[in-house]
């Protein structure tokens, strides 16, 4: 038993550790589809068929990101670091020279098949990705050369990425307005999963919709100046 007079020392841990846990339990239902599917719902067949013409139109977004450093060694003054065991100690430290981003875009054509939605049931869970073909473009060849112009020191950090920005990977569509239950709202998702109730809500949400699956296609052209 904790007394009163500690009360100002587990009051404000009991409150960190509430708001890590909250934390915790949203980046997980993040990166469930269950719970992004709370966070796009469409209504009806026109309002998904306008999400996915939207899509088919939409370019190719890219990032670039580079930094270059190096490591130098330095004297470690025991007076500003405690941590230090003895004066003088010599450590590595990164030394950052350039650190440069470049966003722009692709242009494309889409090539995905035609949509043929499952309406089969009320409910449906439809998770979408797209596939990119790089074989007729200059995109690859652009990136390793704006790469290799900007690499001015011994080591480099490098990433890249592409995305259709409009494109929603998981969607609950609603064929038939209010047909949802209560139960499958984004803020009920969340107090189900505060209460480790998640695996009771996902099987419920399994039992009432029925899943779908669907490739864009875009053949990637030159990269726009």
């Amino acid at each position: 038993f904790i007394g009163r007079e500690w009360a100002w020392v587990w009051v404000p841990l009991s409150m960190v550790a509430l708001v890590v846990y909250l934390l915790l339990i949203k980046r997980h239902t993040d990166n469930s589809n269950g719970a992004n599917m709370m966070a796009h719902v469409m209504h009806g067949l026109p309002e998904l068929v306008e999400h996915i013409v939207q899509v088919k139109q939409s370019s190719v977004q890219y990032k670039w990101e580079i930094e270059c450093f190096h490591f130098e060694t330095v004297n470690r003054d025991q007076r500003h670091h405690s941590h230090a065991t003895e004066a003088g100690k010599r450590e590595k430290k990164k030394v950052v020279t350039n650190r440069v981003k470049k966003q722009g875009t692709i242009n494309a054509v889409d090539v995905s098949p035609p949509f043929i939605p499952h309406t089969t049931c009320p409910l449906t869970q439809l998770t979408t990705k797209v596939d990119l073909d790089f074989s007729q473009s200059n995109y690859l060849e652009s990136k390793e050369n704006w790469m290799a112009s900007n690499r001015s020191d011994s080591q480099q950090t490098e990433s890249s990425s592409e995305k259709v920005s409009d494109l929603q990977e998981s969607i609950l569509v609603e064929w038939v307005s209010g047909t949802k239950p209560w139960w499958m709202r984004c803020g009920w998702a969340y107090a189900f999963m505060c209460c480790m109730l998640q695996p009771c809500w996902r099987l419920g949400l399994d039992a009432r919709t029925n899943t779908q699956q669907f490739t864009f296609s875009k053949n990637c052209l030159e990269v726009a100046s």
